[in-house]
């Protein structure tokens, strides 16, 4: 397990087993920053601290992308089927498939989405108890 504390005060922490890449990272002294990390497997939880106007914090798998503003949230990603998990704890969350077909699912605090193998994103729902911040 890691936990990467980013510049802005951001809190990334990674699951065992996980495979992920950093692909964007750029932190101005004005506040702006873009930040792109991509899941290839496992989980992460991530608490990023409120975004600028201009600024963006996107993660992403090879079937689904969530744009986040301010948000305590978690990721699963399943490599075997594709499958994504995104429970979201405070904030919202902007889930889209990608399949392209419809409008990014806005996933509140308290809720939970799924985007099985590249499908649609499904309806949120209240977050399983079962799903925590990584300190199982």
């Amino acid at each position: 397990r890691v936990e990467l504390v980013l510049d802005d005060g951001s809190v990334v922490r990674i699951g065992p087993d996980t495979r992920f890449v950093l692909q964007d990272y750029n932190y101005s002294t004005d506040g702006n920053r873009n930040t792109n990390v991509n899941i290839g497997a496992g989980s992460m939880t991530m608490r990023v601290t409120r975004l600028t106007q201009d600024s963006q914090f996107n993660v992403s798998t090879v079937t689904a992308v969530a744009g986040v503003r301010g948000t305590f949230f978690y990721v699963n990603f399943d490599e075997n089927t594709d499958d994504v998990g995104i429970a979201v704890y405070s904030g919202a969350v902007a889930v889209e498939s990608d399949t392209g077909s419809g409008e990014p699912v806005m996933v509140n605090g308290g809720y939970a989405t799924v985007v099985y193998g590249g499908t649609e994103v499904e309806q949120p729902f209240p977050i399983p108890s079962k799903i925590s911040w990584l300190d199982e």
